[in-house]
């Protein structure tokens, strides 16, 4: 046994499984892998680190979470906008570099590369809502009108499109 050949001890309790593959056919399949005579249970979306995995590998339940948790935070942004400290827009910049953006950007190394458009998009709708927020646009302004945007879509945040951020540098 390879885990006792190596002094390893496995906690068959904090154990899962989780079958990724491309075949819809195989998401519900029930993996039968046991430690210590321990049936360990299969999981579809298993989060590791706060990312989370999905048997597609394509990143939608980590997308749909992480628009949860940065929708949350803007409830933040629209309190301090209707304060009197809040009202400086350093302040309020600031405050979503700090709190949404990094929200947004989580592990996106690791799943920017392989994210879908449509998954990209919801991120920027999210984005934009707080970016309205932020520059005291309303909600029916149209995102290519909200002056922030341009230097922070998801897709030049993101290091799927570093090469096209890189070269729209480099010929300006």
């Amino acid at each position: 046994n390879w885990t006792e050949d190596n002094n390893l001890k496995l906690n068959p309790d904090k154990s899962t499984s989780t079958l990724f593959t491309p075949d819809p056919a195989e998401y519900s399949t029930q993996l039968n892998l046991q430690i210590n005579n321990t049936l360990i249970p299969t999981v579809k979306n298993r989060k590791i680190l706060g990312l989370t995995f999905d048997p597609k590998l394509n990143y939608g339940e980590h997308i749909k979470t992480t628009q949860d948790n940065t929708n949350k935070t803007t409830n933040i942004l629209e309190a301090l906008t209707s304060t009197k400290c809040g009202n400086q827009k350093e302040t309020i910049t600031t405050t979503y570099k700090t709190i949404c953006r990094p929200i947004l950007e989580y592990a996106s190394t690791i799943w920017s590369p392989i994210v879908s458009n449509t998954n990209i998009n919801k991120l920027q709708t999210t984005q934009n809502t707080a970016l309205r927020i932020v520059t005291g646009c309303t909600t029916d302004t149209n995102a290519q009108h909200i002056p922030e945007r341009n230097t922070h879509t998801a897709n030049t945040r993101t290091s799927k499109t570093t090469r096209i951020t890189t070269a729209q540098k480099s010929s300006t």
